[in-house]
Protein backbone atom coordinates (compact mmCIF):
# COMPACT_ATOMS: atom_id res chain seq x y z
CA UNK A 1 0.00 0.00 0.00
CA UNK A 2 2.96 2.14 0.68
CA UNK A 3 4.59 1.94 -2.62
CA UNK A 4 1.17 2.29 -4.26
CA UNK A 5 0.89 5.64 -2.41
CA UNK A 6 4.48 6.77 -3.12
CA UNK A 7 3.75 6.13 -6.44
CA UNK A 8 0.52 8.20 -6.78
CA UNK A 9 2.73 11.10 -5.04
CA UNK A 10 4.74 11.13 -8.26
CA UNK A 11 2.11 11.03 -10.50
CA UNK A 12 0.07 13.78 -8.52
CA UNK A 13 3.17 16.20 -8.02
CA UNK A 14 3.51 15.60 -11.75
CA UNK A 15 -0.05 16.69 -12.33
CA UNK A 16 0.29 19.71 -10.28
CA UNK A 17 3.40 20.62 -12.23
CA UNK A 18 1.71 19.83 -15.63
CA UNK A 19 -1.24 22.26 -14.31
CA UNK A 20 1.02 25.08 -13.05
CA UNK A 21 3.21 24.95 -16.16
CA UNK A 22 -0.04 25.23 -18.75
CA UNK A 23 -1.22 28.06 -16.33
CA UNK A 24 1.68 30.03 -16.44
CA UNK A 25 2.76 29.29 -19.89
CA UNK A 26 -0.87 30.15 -21.68
CA UNK A 27 -0.84 33.45 -19.65
CA UNK A 28 2.77 34.40 -20.38
CA UNK A 29 2.95 33.33 -24.29
CA UNK A 30 3.35 35.39 -27.00
CA UNK A 31 0.24 34.91 -28.75
CA UNK A 32 1.69 36.82 -31.99
CA UNK A 33 4.94 34.76 -32.29
CA UNK A 34 2.44 31.27 -32.02
CA UNK A 35 0.35 33.11 -34.57
CA UNK A 36 2.59 33.15 -36.82
CA UNK A 37 3.89 29.55 -36.56
CA UNK A 38 0.30 28.82 -36.65
CA UNK A 39 0.09 30.08 -40.19
CA UNK A 40 3.84 28.02 -41.14
CA UNK A 41 1.92 24.92 -40.09
CA UNK A 42 2.55 24.50 -37.06
CA UNK A 43 0.14 22.35 -35.42
CA UNK A 44 1.47 22.73 -31.52
CA UNK A 45 1.35 26.50 -32.07
CA UNK A 46 -2.13 26.46 -34.03
CA UNK A 47 -3.59 24.26 -30.54
CA UNK A 48 -2.05 26.59 -27.95
CA UNK A 49 -3.48 29.79 -30.37
CA UNK A 50 -6.90 28.49 -29.87
CA UNK A 51 -6.35 27.56 -26.18
CA UNK A 52 -5.38 31.30 -25.45
CA UNK A 53 -8.24 32.03 -27.77
CA UNK A 54 -10.44 30.35 -24.71
CA UNK A 55 -8.36 31.18 -22.07
CA UNK A 56 -10.84 31.62 -19.33
CA UNK A 57 -11.88 27.83 -19.76
CA UNK A 58 -8.21 26.88 -20.00
CA UNK A 59 -7.40 28.93 -16.68
CA UNK A 60 -10.78 27.23 -15.48
CA UNK A 61 -9.70 23.59 -16.13
CA UNK A 62 -6.10 24.41 -14.53
CA UNK A 63 -7.25 25.45 -11.79
CA UNK A 64 -9.33 22.50 -11.13
CA UNK A 65 -7.06 20.12 -12.06
CA UNK A 66 -4.90 21.68 -9.59
CA UNK A 67 -7.35 21.27 -7.03
CA UNK A 68 -7.72 17.42 -7.57
CA UNK A 69 -4.04 17.27 -7.58
CA UNK A 70 -3.72 18.89 -4.44
CA UNK A 71 -6.42 17.23 -2.75
CA UNK A 72 -4.84 14.06 -3.77
CA UNK A 73 -1.60 14.65 -2.21
CA UNK A 74 -3.35 15.58 1.30
CA UNK A 75 -6.18 12.27 0.95
CA UNK A 76 -3.71 9.77 -0.33
CA UNK A 77 0.17 10.72 0.21
CA UNK A 78 0.39 12.24 3.66
CA UNK A 79 -1.29 9.38 5.76
CA UNK A 80 1.32 7.15 3.66
CA UNK A 81 4.15 9.44 4.40
CA UNK A 82 2.87 9.15 7.94
CA UNK A 83 2.88 5.82 8.54
CA UNK A 84 6.57 5.53 7.23
CA UNK A 85 8.05 8.31 9.80
CA UNK A 86 5.87 6.37 12.70
CA UNK A 87 9.05 3.77 12.86
CA UNK A 88 11.28 6.67 13.22
CA UNK A 89 9.05 8.99 15.47
CA UNK A 90 7.04 6.43 17.26
CA UNK A 91 8.39 8.06 20.26
CA UNK A 92 6.69 11.05 19.69
CA UNK A 93 3.36 9.53 18.95
CA UNK A 94 1.78 9.35 15.91
CA UNK A 95 0.59 13.36 15.86
CA UNK A 96 4.28 14.09 15.55
CA UNK A 97 4.28 12.00 11.93
CA UNK A 98 1.56 13.72 10.76
CA UNK A 99 2.80 17.15 11.33
CA UNK A 100 6.33 15.98 9.64
CA UNK A 101 4.45 14.24 6.88
CA UNK A 102 2.23 17.55 6.14
CA UNK A 103 5.39 19.28 6.39
CA UNK A 104 6.95 17.24 3.99
CA UNK A 105 3.94 16.99 1.44
CA UNK A 106 3.70 21.20 1.89
CA UNK A 107 7.41 21.34 0.87
CA UNK A 108 7.27 18.88 -1.92
CA UNK A 109 4.14 20.36 -3.34
CA UNK A 110 5.18 23.95 -3.73
CA UNK A 111 8.60 23.53 -4.83
CA UNK A 112 8.14 20.35 -7.22
CA UNK A 113 4.67 21.23 -8.29
CA UNK A 114 4.38 24.96 -7.77
CA UNK A 115 7.66 26.79 -8.06
CA UNK A 116 10.19 24.50 -10.44
CA UNK A 117 7.17 24.03 -13.27
CA UNK A 118 6.21 28.02 -12.88
CA UNK A 119 9.71 29.13 -13.52
CA UNK A 120 9.94 26.91 -16.23
CA UNK A 121 7.05 28.09 -17.77
CA UNK A 122 8.19 31.93 -17.25
CA UNK A 123 11.27 31.42 -18.88
CA UNK A 124 9.65 29.55 -22.12
CA UNK A 125 6.66 30.51 -22.05
CA UNK A 126 5.79 29.46 -25.70
CA UNK A 127 7.53 26.27 -26.39
CA UNK A 128 5.68 25.23 -22.85
CA UNK A 129 2.75 26.32 -24.10
CA UNK A 130 3.07 24.27 -27.58
CA UNK A 131 3.85 21.36 -26.01
CA UNK A 132 1.57 21.33 -22.60
CA UNK A 133 -1.70 23.19 -24.69
CA UNK A 134 -2.83 19.84 -26.75
CA UNK A 135 -2.93 17.71 -23.81
CA UNK A 136 -4.37 20.41 -21.64
CA UNK A 137 -7.54 20.79 -24.05
CA UNK A 138 -8.05 17.49 -23.49
CA UNK A 139 -8.46 17.36 -19.60
CA UNK A 140 -10.64 20.84 -20.15
CA UNK A 141 -12.81 18.61 -22.68
CA UNK A 142 -13.19 15.57 -20.67
CA UNK A 143 -14.49 18.17 -17.43
CA UNK A 144 -15.98 20.83 -19.64
CA UNK A 145 -19.36 20.39 -17.91
CA UNK A 146 -18.34 20.42 -14.51
CA UNK A 147 -15.80 23.76 -15.61
CA UNK A 148 -18.91 25.59 -16.93
CA UNK A 149 -20.50 24.82 -13.77
CA UNK A 150 -17.96 25.98 -11.64
CA UNK A 151 -17.68 29.49 -14.54
CA UNK A 152 -21.09 29.91 -13.78
CA UNK A 153 -21.29 29.99 -10.00
CA UNK A 154 -18.03 32.42 -10.19
CA UNK A 155 -20.07 34.58 -12.24
CA UNK A 156 -22.97 34.84 -9.93
CA UNK A 157 -20.75 35.64 -7.02
CA UNK A 158 -18.52 37.99 -8.78
CA UNK A 159 -22.05 40.04 -9.55
CA UNK A 160 -23.37 39.61 -6.12
CA UNK A 161 -20.03 41.69 -5.72
CA UNK A 162 -20.85 44.36 -8.05
CA UNK A 163 -17.90 43.48 -10.30
CA UNK A 164 -18.67 42.65 -14.15
CA UNK A 165 -16.45 39.09 -14.66
CA UNK A 166 -14.85 38.50 -17.68
CA UNK A 167 -13.59 35.60 -19.90
CA UNK A 168 -10.17 36.36 -21.19
CA UNK A 169 -7.54 39.06 -20.47
CA UNK A 170 -6.48 42.10 -22.27
CA UNK A 171 -3.24 41.60 -24.64
CA UNK A 172 -3.37 45.45 -25.16
CA UNK A 173 -1.31 48.24 -24.24
CA UNK A 174 -1.45 51.59 -23.86
CA UNK A 175 1.46 54.02 -25.46
CA UNK A 176 2.47 54.79 -21.83
CA UNK A 177 2.50 50.97 -21.29
CA UNK A 178 4.50 50.70 -24.65
CA UNK A 179 6.66 53.74 -23.17
CA UNK A 180 7.69 51.61 -20.30
CA UNK A 181 8.23 48.55 -22.60
CA UNK A 182 10.40 50.74 -24.66
CA UNK A 183 12.47 52.01 -22.03
CA UNK A 184 12.56 48.47 -20.32
CA UNK A 185 14.20 46.97 -23.62
CA UNK A 186 16.92 50.05 -23.99
CA UNK A 187 17.91 49.67 -20.35
CA UNK A 188 18.36 45.69 -20.77
CA UNK A 189 20.02 46.73 -24.66
CA UNK A 190 17.65 44.95 -26.56
CA UNK A 191 17.16 48.36 -28.30
CA UNK A 192 19.61 50.92 -29.61
CA UNK A 193 19.65 54.69 -28.68
CA UNK A 194 17.84 55.27 -32.19
CA UNK A 195 15.86 52.73 -32.22
CA UNK A 196 14.63 53.51 -28.89
CA UNK A 197 13.93 57.41 -29.93
CA UNK A 198 12.52 56.23 -33.01
CA UNK A 199 9.90 54.27 -31.51
CA UNK A 200 8.99 56.51 -28.67
CA UNK A 201 8.83 59.34 -30.89
CA UNK A 202 6.14 57.16 -33.31
CA UNK A 203 3.79 56.84 -30.10
CA UNK A 204 4.25 60.05 -29.21
CA UNK A 205 2.48 60.93 -33.09
CA UNK A 206 -1.00 60.37 -31.05
CA UNK A 207 -0.34 62.83 -28.96
CA UNK A 208 1.31 65.56 -30.35
CA UNK A 209 -0.29 68.36 -32.14
CA UNK A 210 0.39 70.15 -35.31
CA UNK A 211 1.37 73.36 -33.51
CA UNK A 212 4.44 71.59 -31.30
CA UNK A 213 6.33 71.01 -34.81
CA UNK A 214 5.16 73.88 -37.02
CA UNK A 215 6.93 76.63 -38.73
CA UNK A 216 5.23 80.19 -37.12
CA UNK A 217 3.85 82.37 -39.14
CA UNK A 218 6.64 85.14 -39.45
CA UNK A 219 9.21 82.23 -40.93
CA UNK A 220 7.17 81.02 -43.81
CA UNK A 221 8.62 81.98 -46.76
CA UNK A 222 5.70 83.46 -49.72
CA UNK A 223 5.79 85.45 -52.91
CA UNK A 224 3.21 87.82 -53.63
CA UNK A 225 0.06 86.80 -55.73
CA UNK A 226 0.82 87.15 -59.13
CA UNK A 227 4.60 86.77 -58.98
CA UNK A 228 6.62 85.92 -61.99
CA UNK A 229 8.11 82.42 -62.77
CA UNK A 230 11.81 84.16 -62.44
CA UNK A 231 10.95 85.92 -59.26
CA UNK A 232 9.74 82.74 -57.44
CA UNK A 233 12.83 81.39 -58.61
CA UNK A 234 15.09 84.01 -56.96
CA UNK A 235 13.32 83.46 -54.01
CA UNK A 236 14.07 79.64 -53.41
CA UNK A 237 17.79 80.56 -54.72
CA UNK A 238 17.66 83.12 -51.56
CA UNK A 239 15.75 81.38 -49.03
CA UNK A 240 16.82 77.77 -49.54
CA UNK A 241 13.21 77.06 -49.56
CA UNK A 242 12.24 74.78 -52.21
CA UNK A 243 8.40 75.29 -51.45
CA UNK A 244 7.01 78.80 -51.38
CA UNK A 245 3.73 80.35 -50.13
CA UNK A 246 1.68 82.06 -52.80
CA UNK A 247 -0.39 84.61 -51.36
CA UNK A 248 -1.54 86.05 -47.89
CA UNK A 249 -1.21 83.64 -45.69
CA UNK A 250 -4.72 83.89 -44.45
CA UNK A 251 -6.62 83.78 -47.49
CA UNK A 252 -3.66 81.67 -50.15
CA UNK A 253 -3.82 80.56 -53.84
CA UNK A 254 -1.64 77.31 -52.84
CA UNK A 255 2.18 76.79 -52.70
CA UNK A 256 4.67 76.49 -55.47
CA UNK A 257 7.21 73.72 -55.49
CA UNK A 258 10.80 74.50 -56.73
CA UNK A 259 10.87 71.66 -59.66
CA UNK A 260 7.81 73.23 -61.03
CA UNK A 261 9.70 75.89 -61.75
CA UNK A 262 11.94 74.27 -64.30
CA UNK A 263 9.10 72.81 -66.61
CA UNK A 264 8.25 76.62 -67.86
CA UNK A 265 10.08 77.63 -70.71
CA UNK A 266 12.60 80.12 -70.14
CA UNK A 267 10.87 82.84 -72.84
CA UNK A 268 7.83 82.39 -69.98
CA UNK A 269 9.91 83.36 -67.05
CA UNK A 270 8.85 87.17 -67.00
CA UNK A 271 5.33 86.18 -66.93
CA UNK A 272 2.95 85.21 -64.11
CA UNK A 273 3.20 81.84 -62.95
CA UNK A 274 0.94 79.26 -65.03
CA UNK A 275 -1.62 77.17 -62.96
CA UNK A 276 -0.04 74.03 -63.44
CA UNK A 277 2.84 75.14 -61.14
CA UNK A 278 0.54 76.08 -58.68
CA UNK A 279 -0.21 73.38 -56.16
CA UNK A 280 -3.11 73.05 -53.14
CA UNK A 281 -2.28 73.21 -50.04
CA UNK A 282 -4.23 72.10 -47.06
CA UNK A 283 -5.52 73.70 -44.10
CA UNK A 284 -5.80 72.03 -40.68
CA UNK A 285 -6.43 73.07 -37.20
CA UNK A 286 -3.86 74.13 -34.83
CA UNK A 287 -4.83 71.16 -32.16
CA UNK A 288 -4.94 68.40 -35.00
CA UNK A 289 -2.96 65.66 -34.02
CA UNK A 290 0.50 64.71 -35.89
CA UNK A 291 -0.91 60.86 -37.03
CA UNK A 292 -4.17 62.59 -38.35
CA UNK A 293 -2.22 65.06 -40.18
CA UNK A 294 -0.32 62.12 -41.73
CA UNK A 295 -3.19 60.02 -42.64
CA UNK A 296 -4.82 63.54 -44.12
CA UNK A 297 -1.04 64.18 -46.32
CA UNK A 298 -1.48 60.72 -47.71
CA UNK A 299 -5.20 60.41 -48.51
CA UNK A 300 -4.60 63.59 -50.19
CA UNK A 301 -1.21 63.12 -51.64
CA UNK A 302 -0.18 66.86 -50.17
CA UNK A 303 2.86 67.02 -48.66
CA UNK A 304 2.15 71.28 -47.16
CA UNK A 305 -0.73 72.12 -44.75
CA UNK A 306 -1.13 75.70 -43.57
CA UNK A 307 -1.66 75.59 -40.18
CA UNK A 308 -5.20 77.40 -38.31
CA UNK A 309 -6.43 78.57 -35.50
CA UNK A 310 -9.99 80.06 -36.45
CA UNK A 311 -9.54 82.15 -39.60
CA UNK A 312 -5.99 82.90 -39.19
CA UNK A 313 -3.17 81.33 -40.65
CA UNK A 314 -0.60 80.64 -37.50
CA UNK A 315 1.81 78.49 -39.45
CA UNK A 316 2.97 75.83 -41.74
CA UNK A 317 3.89 72.48 -41.62
CA UNK A 318 5.76 69.91 -44.16
CA UNK A 319 5.71 66.49 -44.57
CA UNK A 320 10.03 66.55 -43.82
CA UNK A 321 8.64 68.55 -40.68
CA UNK A 322 6.54 65.18 -39.40
CA UNK A 323 9.60 62.94 -40.28
CA UNK A 324 11.80 65.11 -38.30
CA UNK A 325 9.52 64.33 -35.29
CA UNK A 326 10.52 61.19 -35.71
CA UNK A 327 14.11 61.21 -36.73
CA UNK A 328 15.51 64.05 -36.09
CA UNK A 329 17.29 66.26 -38.09
CA UNK A 330 17.31 65.80 -42.07
CA UNK A 331 19.26 67.97 -43.67
CA UNK A 332 19.26 67.27 -47.97
CA UNK A 333 20.97 69.32 -50.65
CA UNK A 334 18.61 71.99 -50.89
CA UNK A 335 19.15 73.10 -46.95
CA UNK A 336 21.09 76.32 -46.65
CA UNK A 337 24.61 75.88 -44.78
Amino acid sequence: MTVVALLAAVVLLAGNAFFTAVEFALVAASRSRLEVLAESGNRRARVAVRAMGDLGMQLAGAQLGLTMTALGLGYVVEPAVARLLDGVLGGFGHGASVAVAIAIVVFAHVLIGEMVPKNAALCNPDALAMWLAPVHRLFVGAFRPAIRSLEWLVAVLVRLCGVAPVDRTSSARTPAELSELLAESRTGGLLSEFEHSLLASALELGERPVSSIMVPRELICSIPRGASVAAAEETVVISGHSRLLLGDPDRPDGFVHAKDLLTVPHERWGQALPAECIRRALMVRHDLLLEDLLRLMRRHRVHVALVREGAVTVGLVTLEDVLESLVGDIRDESDVL
